[in-house]
């Protein structure tokens, strides 16, 4: 009995509550809905207090605040899902070596939010590994250069010239055998051909010294 009492009593206390008091009561819970972030609820409780006051400016400017908030709230929601798909794929794209478009969706997704920090730190990155791949490729160049220069000079048995264009070489690319063996043989081959000169030098040495004591014998 004392329940129904005082249901009885707030029931009847709402039916006595007037219409000025029940829109404040609606707006202030509009208003807590708000803060909390949660603009259906209170896009809710503003229209039931319309119900009650029509055309009230308070109300209608309240309502397109909400509105507004709830769009804002939704496109940063969508943007932040873009944004974390720009980040994804662009990261892929950097892992797989595949900087210009790791770059291109880089600079997309600075479209969408130009001061976030991760992708401006991945665009640095990027810059960084292409100016490596550069700087890679323009010795990689140089070195297969002189690596032919040492080929042509090794044909002609210019073993000091192929040996020199050889160390330049190694001095851009130490770490890269082939170019070290490819010094070593034509190091071996250099050392045969003094050998073989000297060689010869002796020989004919040898041959003028005959050759002069067969005409001091005669």
């Amino acid at each position: 009995m004392i329940e129904q009492s005082g249901l009885a009593q707030r029931q009847a206390a709402l039916e006595s509550e007037s219409a000025d008091d029940k829109v404040a009561r609606l707006v202030a819970r509009a208003k807590r809905e708000q803060q909390a972030g949660n603009f259906a609820a209170a896009l809710d409780a503003v229209g039931d207090a319309r119900q009650l006051v029509a055309d009230d400016p308070r109300l209608e400017a309240l309502r397109v605040q909400l509105v507004a908030q709830r769009r804002a709230t939704q496109r940063r929601a969508e943007r932040s899902g873009e944004l974390e798909q720009h980040k994804s794929t662009a990261g892929s794209q950097q892992a797989s070596g595949n900087f210009n478009a790791a770059m291109a969706t880089v600079d997309s997704g600075l479209e969408v939010a130009p001061g976030d920090r991760d992708l401006l730190a991945m665009r640095a990155s990027i810059l960084a590994q292409q100016r490596a791949e550069s700087e890679k490729t323009k010795i990689e160049e140089q070195v297969a250069g002189l690596t032919e220069t040492a080929l042509r000079m090794r044909a002609k048995r210019d073993y000091d010239g192929a040996l020199a264009a050889l160390e330049e070489a190694i001095s851009l690319a130490p770490n890269k055998d082939g170019i070290v063996d490819l010094y070593s043989q034509i190091y071996g081959e250099r050392r045969l051909a003094l050998r073989e000169r000297r060689r010869k030098t002796e020989l004919g040495t040898l041959a003028e010294a005959t050759d002069k004591r067969s005409q001091n014998a005669e």
